[in-house]
């Protein structure tokens, strides 16, 4: 990631177990700069550990050092051990797109969240 922006990883025994990044929603227009964008991603076997949670909470802190006023995120409607964490942390759900994954011949909603930092 570019320009400064928020990312971490985390370790397990030595061994890279889960990254996470902020990026600038759209950098071109700066109506929407203050617009962050937020991946993670956690490996099976790590996953329920509390990681997502303080990797999670540690880039919401650092982007509002950085001046991001709202971090977006978006996620597989199936996904509900994502949305327990989201919510924890305090994304709240803002909108929902019906059918807009295709996995496997089987159609999922994307489910947008939202927090305002």
């Amino acid at each position: 990631m570019g320009d400064g922006w928020p990312c971490f990883v985390a370790e397990l025994n030595g061994r890279v177990v889960a990254g996470s990044e902020v990026e600038q929603r759209t950098p071109q227009y700066p109506e929407l700069s203050h617009v962050g964008v937020l991946g993670i991603a956690i490996l099976k076997d790590a996953r329920r550990l509390g990681i997502g949670a303080i990797l999670m909470q540690s880039l919401i802190q650092l982007s509002k050092q950085i001046g991001l006023k709202v971090i977006i995120l978006d996620m597989f409607a199936t996904n509900a051990v994502a949305r327990r964490l989201y919510e924890k942390v305090g994304f709240v759900e803002v909108g929902k797109i019906p059918k807009a994954i295709c996995r496997d011949g089987n159609y999922i909603d994307l489910v947008r969240f939202a927090i305002e930092i």
